[in-house]
């Protein structure tokens, strides 16, 4: 933005925007490892009952993770498009 210029409501939301869309990313990448994580210690546990809750707590904590970290996504998301055009969500 050149210097001088006004900052206005639609410049914040596009930040605010791509600072979540960034955010969702590196979450989505996270989840995702642990998620093979998970996986890997619950598939060579073998007999070690321990080892296997530890990966199957593992993966539900990271789904409820992703459910929380996506559900924020969209209810930001939401708030975004209402800010930029607040006529066009109700119709």
């Amino acid at each position: 933005m050149p210097a001088g210029q006004a900052i206005t409501l639609s410049d914040i939301v596009r930040l605010i925007s791509d600072v979540v869309n960034y955010i969702l990313i590196v979450a989505g990448i996270i989840v995702v490892g642990v998620v093979v994580w998970s996986g890997i210690m619950m598939a060579t546990a073998g007999a070690d009952s321990d080892q296997f809750k530890k990966g199957k707590g593992r993966l539900i904590n990271a789904v409820w993770g992703a459910l929380v970290i996506f559900g924020v996504g969209v209810i930001v998301r939401t708030l975004a498009s209402f800010a930029q055009a607040p006529t066009q969500i109700i119709r």
